[in-house]
């Protein structure tokens, strides 16, 4: 039989957000993650230990934008879209090039690591990334579009990539 020892209540979050568990919940130090994809911004509670929920607002760089806005702004700051746990820390890719990691010791630190990647990306016009830990093992999910949008023909490919963090 499965005992709970505490209870933490989800905030309401925008849609496309995200939470994620740093580690199994009865786990001392496990840490609750709440991502808003639309903003920069973070939630975050220790499991056991904070009493309630801390709000983080974030700047990781700046991104382009497809199309300026009205007051013809061209760049926004870059929200983590996809996010996984892996080890007790979390993971998110905002390029092809880079993985950031986030830690929380006990406030949240920010750093990346360089992707190593081999030719084949040279030829990606376009990508959509996606983090998953799957047998306690992480893993990079690529769909890859070679073609450019509007043509009559789109190449596009997926690929899975385990990640290696020696």
């Amino acid at each position: 039989m499965t005992r709970f020892c505490c209870r933490i209540c989800l905030r309401t979050l925008p849609r496309q957000s995200n939470c994620v568990l740093s580690d199994k919940p009865m786990n001392p130090g496990c840490v609750v993650l709440l991502v808003e994809s639309i903003a920069t911004v973070i939630w975050y509670c220790r499991v056991g230990l904070d009493s309630g929920w801390t709000r983080y607002e974030y700047d990781i760089g700046r991104q382009k934008l497809f199309v300026p806005t009205s007051d013809g702004e061209d760049e926004e700051k870059t929200p983590i879209c996809t996010i996984a746990a892996y080890q007790g820390k979390f993971y998110f890719i905002t390029r092809l090039d880079e993985i950031h990691v986030l830690e929380f010791s006990p406030a949240p630190v920010f750093s990346s690591l360089e992707i190593a990647y081999n030719e084949e990306f040279e030829y990606v016009y376009r990508a959509k990334l996606f983090l998953v830990e799957s047998g306690e093992e992480l893993y990079m999910a690529v769909l890859a579009y070679r073609g450019l949008f509007g043509r009559d023909t789109l190449d596009y490919e997926a690929r899975v990539y385990k990640m290696d963090f020696s």
